[in-house]
């Protein structure tokens, strides 16, 4: 199999008009190591203005990592959801500026 890309997606997170920069990257492809190995990974990184968090489908070789991986981004997508909800509903959400 030759280096293949078998899902990218790559978002913005702010308007273009908001001078922060946000980002979202899902991937599932081919990856190589610094040995020169090839194999199969998925990652999903976000990343904001000052910091990246890359979470990572782990070790390659180790059984049931594709399932661990699945359920992790289940949660991760429940968990931001529920935020979503919570905030939309909030009427305590302040737009002023923090000096």
């Amino acid at each position: 199999m030759g280096d293949v890309t078998h899902y990218i997606r790559r978002e913005w997170l702010n308007s273009s008009l908001d001078s922060s920069t946000g980002s979202v990257v899902a991937y599932y492809g081919r990856c190589e190591c610094v040995s020169g190995e090839k194999y199969d990974a998925a990652f999903l990184e976000i990343a904001d203005c000052h910091q990246k968090v890359r979470l990572h489908s782990g070790n390659h070789e180790m059984e049931g990592s594709k399932e661990d991986f699945v359920n992790k981004m289940r949660l991760l997508a429940e968990v931001c959801l529920g935020l979503a909800d919570f905030v939309e509903q909030d009427d305590r959400w302040s737009t002023k500026e923090v000096a």
